[in-house]
């Protein structure tokens, strides 16, 4: 029977996820939509798309479940986007995606503005984008009412109600690490009034309840109840079990990546931080284009072939063809490097190579992406010995055995897909009844599936990973 209904704001499609009491998914689809790119740099996306794939999908769920029984509504998804509300609640564009990278010069006056930290603030995030649209569209500033986050502004279509949580303050770079409290000094000093702020609660509270056309529409137990809920950092908690020793990497259009330590730490070098969630200590950092690497590999190469034809003929090449170095920074670069500046690219074109071998370069530069974090870890005294691969990119055909031979570790997947689904359907569990959040957690992921990294594929890999070092350095000494 139908239990916990959870929705994903991804930045190309809706996903919705039926789970039962048990904690099984019993529908998942994904609703696809597209984003555009009026300028080199930018994103923008209407968010009426995700309106319209939320009403599709659930158009199909009520028609294969009884939804009279569902108990509870949660929501997830990326992060930084921010939506503008005006006074009658409607929508105002621009609606700029977490990876516009035009607020890069924003970003850098605010850090001077503030003396803050690399991680605390980086072009994707929230405030460089407000501070970009207080200078470039000051009549959509002064018409904004409210601003709300992706996964809220689904929750504001199903309840009415305008409000958020402390992890959207975080990737907003409007937060107090401290306090979990608004920094609304900072939204000042930009230009902007500090009343468009929504309220930020807690993950598990629950909030409003369904609208009433939407309840008899689809036959939905008016008094669900509607979660706050957190963005989709959460993947950092359902991908896998945190025990030292083991990264637990979410690969996804972007990646986060995290390992468990014993306390705060500062990062020796660039692109690693420490971030305190569920009572742990995490330290890692975030890769931007990972997924989306090869994502926009298959549409602006392949076109119309499907994904299994693709990587059947990528995986065809032999490994390191001939030097073909790939590096993954197509919208910048959070880790390793915390820079808007920086550009991916192919090195050691020849005639002779095609699309086929792009694309293995492309699935090897993600995999030599990986292990360069791992030799972060190692420069920064912390030792990695297992990587907990989760997300959407598990399900790509052999990357997962192509990480564990590059790292030369052993890949161990849990939960698949569903990383942030499980972690949601938790905390929705845990704010329904009595059980706590971890126990619920711990008790969804299974003993996962183990693969070994096959030493001499990694020696083979080895020279190809050493070039990607270098041209890796040489893009951020351009910059």
């Amino acid at each position: 029977m139908p239990y916990i209904l959870i929705y994903d704001v991804g930045t190309s499609s809706l996903k919705l996820m039926l789970y039962d009491k048990n904690g099984e998914v019993i529908f998942v689809n994904s609703y696809p939509y597209e984003y555009a790119t009026p300028k080199v740099g930018w994103a923008e996306i209407n968010p009426q798309k995700w309106e319209q794939a939320l009403w599709k999908g659930l158009d199909e769920i009520a028609a294969k479940f009884a939804l009279s029984e569902l108990v509870a509504i949660a929501g997830t998804g990326q992060m930084h986007t921010v939506i503008l509300l005006d006074e009658q609640q409607e929508v105002l564009e621009p609606c700029i995606l977490w990876l516009d990278r035009r607020a890069d010069q924003e970003t850098v006056e605010l850090q001077e503005m503030f003396s803050l930290p690399p991680y605390v603030l980086n072009s994707t995030y929230s405030l460089p984008k407000l501070f970009w649209l207080n200078k470039n569209m000051p009549e959509v500033v002064a018409k904004t009412k409210k601003i709300l986050w992706a996964k809220d502004y689904i929750r504001f279509l199903l309840n009415g109600v305008i409000s958020t949580d402390a992890t959207e303050g975080l990737g907003a770079g409007l937060l107090n690490w401290e306090t979990s409290s608004w920094e609304k000094t900072r939204l000042m000093k930009i230009g902007w009034n500090e009343d468009v702020l929504p309220q930020i609660l807690p993950a598990d509270a629950g909030v409003g309840k369904l609208k009433n056309e939407i309840a008899e529409k689809y036959s939905i137990n008016k008094q669900v109840k509607i979660l706050t809920s957190s963005g989709d950092i959460l993947a950092l908690l359902g991908g896998a079990p945190h025990k030292k020793g083991r990264l637990v990497y979410s690969l996804g259009t972007s990646s986060m990546f995290f390992t468990l330590v014993e306390k705060i730490m500062v990062s020796k070098c660039g692109g690693l931080y420490t971030l305190a969630l569920a009572g742990l200590h995490l330290f890692g950092g975030v890769s931007s284009t990972t997924g989306a690497a090869l994502t926009w590999c298959k549409e602006k190469l392949w076109g119309e072939i499907s994904w299994d034809e693709m990587l059947s003929a990528a995986w065809k090449v032999e490994a390191g063809k001939e030097g073909l170095i790939f590096i993954p920074y197509l919208a910048g670069e959070r880790s390793p490097y915390w820079s808007d500046q920086i550009a991916g690219g192919f090195y050691g074109l020849t005639l002779e190579h095609d699309k086929r071998h792009l694309t293995r370069a492309v699935l090897e530069g993600v995999a030599f992406s990986v292990k360069h974090m791992l030799d972060l870890y190692k420069d920064n005294g912390v030792d990695i010995n297992e990587i907990a691969l989760a997300g959407g990119g598990v399900k790509t055909k052999g990357w997962g055995q192509l990480i564990a031979d590059v790292c030369g570790v052993n890949v161990v997947i849990f939960t698949g897909q569903e990383t942030v689904g499980n972690a949601v359907f938790a905390i929705s569990k845990s704010s329904i009844g009595k059980e706590k959040f971890n126990d619920i957690l711990a008790g969804m992921f299974n003993l996962g599936v183990t693969l070994i990294p096959n030493d001499d594929r990694g020696k083979e890999l080895l020279a190809a990973y050493q070039n990607f070092r270098k041209f890796s350095q040489f893009a951020i000494e351009i910059t």
